[in-house]
Parts: C-alpha cells; structure tokens; sequence
C-alpha cells in the first residue's frame, strides 16, 4: 500500500499479520512476475513495488482508496519528534541499501531519548539495523547551501519526505 517505500520480509509479515509462509510465497511469485523489486542489504533482502511493472498504473489506480501516504513509521516519527523540521526516509526505505543514511532528522533539540525508543520500534519492525543522522537547521541549511555531499546524496537519490517544515523550501 506504500509504492515509493521498501520493505523487509519481517516488515511485511508484521504488517500483513499473516503467517510468515504465505508472506514468502507471495513475495517469492510477485518477484517473478517483476510486480516487485528487490534489493539485498547484508542478509536482509528489501522489496518494493516495481514501478516499470508494465500494469503498475493500472494497479495504482485500483488501489488509490488503499494508498496511504503515510505508515506506522511515518506516524510514529511524526507524533513522537515534535522539534523535527525534516525527516527523511531514505536507504533502506526507498531501495537503496548502499546509502551511507537510512534516516535523515532535522531539527533543534531533538530528544535523544525519544529517538532512540523510535529508533529501537523501527528496527525491531523492521529488523534490520537504521544507519540515521540528526542535526540542527542550521547546520543542514549551511551545509545544503554548500552543497554538502552528504546533503546531496540523500536528496539526490530517491528518498521520501516524510515531514517538512522548511518555510517556502522545497529542501
């Protein structure tokens, strides 16, 4: 119900609440018809769904009323970081699991604290490790002006936004 987000195969069997067979079955066929992609990081293997699926439109189009655009990741952070400027999803969330950031947060005071309970819910959805990055605005405004590297490769790879509080900016 997520298209642009990647997911593991325990992500899926939590979210589906379905026996960890039927969920590997299903995977396994929707690979082999190229309804979904797949991506291997360490021993996890991440699976999104293919958006050069010659019916991948179609699919949408039946699905809209499922779509969401948010997930239980997504309304975690966004109820449990409330100085959070910009939170992005990138990595292992959008298939690209040679990113050296899975989770970018921006903000001022930040509790660290409740990012480390967030992050221990995620990875324990998830499980796999999050490689994340949080720094003030001002350091992530300085460094996208400079265009930073590191600023540059999870914003020029696919990524998702899932919070962006950046007054009138598209980044």
């Amino acid at each position: 119900a997520f298209p642009k987000r990647s997911f593991t195969v325990q992500e899926l069997h939590k979210t589906a609440e379905a026996p960890e067979r039927v969920v590997n079955e299903t995977i396994r066929e929707l690979v082999r018809s190229d309804v979904v992609s797949v991506a291997q990081k360490n021993r996890h293997r991440l699976f999104r769904v293919n958006p050069r699926f010659p019916l991948y439109q179609e699919i949408t189009d039946l699905l809209q009323d499922e779509i969401r655009s948010d997930d239980d990741l997504v309304s975690r952070l966004l109820r449990k970081l409330p100085n959070a400027k910009l939170v992005v999803l990138s990595g292992i969330f959008t298939l690209q699991p040679n990113l050296s950031v899975d989770l970018l947060i921006v903000g001022d005071n930040i509790s660290r604290l409740r990012l480390a309970t967030i992050l221990s819910e995620i990875e324990d959805l998830t499980g796999m490790e999050v490689a994340y990055a949080v720094m003030p605005g001002s350091e992530y405004e300085y460094r996208r002006l400079m265009n930073d590297r590191f600023i540059r490769d999870v914003l020029d790879y696919p990524h998702l936004e899932v919070l962006n509080n950046f007054k009138g900016k598209k980044r």
